[in-house]
């Protein structure tokens, strides 16, 4: 006995269409967008050298290297902050800043960079954008880096934050 096939055809059609629309929606509820900030931190470059750039706020313009020694890779965490800072009256202010927090061949990096360039600057850059600037008077070989950052101080909450979640959506997208 043949079977008609036709009322058939469109059953399976119309169940196949299904699936692969379930298919491809359950695959983008899994996927883990890109992290917002490409991270980078720059030395200054000696003597006038290298790349020019001008600070978005303070319109400071600074020349540095090429290529950057840290990346978002090398971050394990970020925090908001303050340090003290003496000012040039002798007083002392509380400033805001970013505390960065690196893994072991960051932590490496940044103290070997740090000692062997102090008294110039680091830079870091947000999307290719200059960002943040912190003096070299020391070497640096804990593995935390504070930065003062060219943004109103209230939108510093919304930075920290943004900078988390694409340490984190770097790490997801990095185990995948």
């Amino acid at each position: 006995m043949k079977l008609p096939l036709r009322p058939y055809l469109g059953q399976f059609f119309v169940f196949s269409l299904l699936g692969l629309v379930a298919l491809a929606a359950s695959g983008c509820h899994t996927s883990t967008p890109p992290p917002k900030y490409v991270t980078e931190f720059y030395l200054e470059a000696p003597n006038q050298s290298g790349v020019v750039f001008t600070l978005p706020i303070s319109q400071l313009t600074y020349h540095r290297m090429a290529d950057s020694f840290l990346n978002l890779s090398m971050l394990t965490g970020v925090e908001q902050g303050h340090v003290t800072v003496n000012l040039p009256d002798g007083t002392t202010q509380q400033k805001p800043c970013v505390f960065f927090y690196f893994n072991d061949d960051g932590r490496t990096r940044l103290n070997m960079s740090s000692g062997a360039n102090q008294q110039r600057r680091i830079f870091l850059y947000l999307n290719e954008k200059p960002i943040g600037v912190r003096f070299i008077d020391q070497p640096i070989d804990t593995g935390q880096l504070f930065m003062f950052l060219e943004v109103p101080e209230k939108d510093l909450p919304d930075y920290v934050k943004d900078l988390k979640e694409s340490i984190q959506r770097f790490k997801d997208l990095k185990n995948k």
